[in-house]
């Protein structure tokens, strides 16, 4: 047990440590709205939570290096997911409801994506608001792009259409929205993305 003890306490420190950075974007990044301290704390102990339940599970394997190679390479391709994501910051594939954001799986849910190239999400609807699509814009951001959906169901609100004519505001069907923002993303443009993900 003296091997599984020594790999589960790095793997478990490892995730201890990933919990805390992903508070801290969630705190720093996520636009400041009651939910905010909340999500953060949610994050933060669901990780530590985890990476206890992972050092338990560890400990309790068969000490032989074939389960100790296993579990390492298993969490290893789990913990590159959201790594892989920041390093590659463009939609990677996508159909109806369902998004892959650089090596992340994003099933039915609609997504934002902040000018750091945070993914979020936001709620199912479609009616798309003028304070959401705020959230979004910070300073230095030129371009807002807005998926309405791969069948254009859903729809800006008049409030929110006025935005345009502060901010270059382009609203086209999903699929478009994740080409243009893939496009403008590699041109260096700052960018951030909306997109309903379904209908």
């Amino acid at each position: 047990m003296t091997h599984n003890r020594k790999t589960a306490s790095v793997l478990a420190t490892i995730l201890a440590a990933m919990a805390i950075v992903a508070s801290w974007i969630v705190f720093t990044f996520l636009p400041i709205s009651p939910e905010r301290l909340t999500l953060t704390s949610v994050c933060f102990v669901v990780g530590f939570v985890c990476s206890f339940v992972l050092y338990l599970v560890v400990t309790r394997l068969p000490d032989k290096h074939w389960v100790r190679l296993t579990t390492s390479s298993l969490f290893v391709l789990c913990a590159s997911i959201p790594i892989i994501s920041a390093v590659v910051p463009r939609i990677t594939y996508s159909r109806f409801g369902f998004t892959v954001y650089g090596a992340t799986p994003v099933p039915f849910l609609d997504i934002t994506i902040n000018r750091q190239g945070f993914l979020w999400f936001r709620p199912k609807t479609h009616q798309i608001t003028r304070e959401e699509l705020e959230s979004l814009i910070s300073p230095g951001v030129d371009i807002v792009v807005v998926g309405i959906g791969w069948d254009s169901i859903a729809q800006l609100t008049d409030e929110a259409r006025l935005l345009g004519n502060a901010i270059d505001l382009r609203v086209l069907p999903t699929p478009v929205a994740y080409a243009l923002y893939n496009k403008l993303k590699s041109e260096g443009r700052s960018v951030v993305l909306l997109a309903h993900s379904t209908c």
